[in-house]
């Protein structure tokens, strides 16, 4: 299973997204699919609000008269159609794409000789615990 996480800048308000897992492949392909889906999930959200507006906003406009009603309508319906147009025009549309995912070129963690010598440590603490288990658990023999 991967570790996934994210941080802001403050400053210049750029996010960085990583995942962490064993297969470096995955998680690049994993963090590929997040901003892609994130991009399409905003857009079409978007795209289905302006859609709905223009609806009630010609259903508004053919139900007015007044002239100055009428040009803020087709106002706001022009206003709409942009975005309508801005969002299926952009590939990315919520998250900009500034540097790609990348597969890491050396092993990140763990590291070999971290488990080598954790690995060494609690098989000894171990045998030592058996011996003594043992010691005190046999039954005692006179001599």
């Amino acid at each position: 299973m991967g570790k996934f996480s994210s941080s802001k800048d403050k400053s210049s308000g750029l996010i960085t997204l990583s995942i962490t897992s064993q297969s470096p492949v995955l998680a690049q392909q994993w963090v590929t699919w997040l901003v892609e889906d994130l991009n399409d999930s905003t857009r079409d959200r978007e795209v289905e609000e302006a859609k709905s507006a223009v609806a009630f906003l010609e259903k508004e406009l053919k139900s007015t008269v007044v002239m100055d009603m009428r040009a803020m309508f087709f106002r706001l319906i022009q206003k709409q159609t942009e975005t309508i147009m801005l969002a299926n025009v952009k590939k990315d549309y919520l998250f900009r794409i500034v540097d790609p995912a990348i597969i890491p070129e050396i092993k990140f963690s763990p590291g070999r000789a971290v488990i080598c010598i954790l690995g060494t440590l609690f098989g000894g603490f171990l045998a030592v615990f058996i011996v003594l288990l043992m010691h005190f658990l046999q039954p005692k023999k006179d001599r």
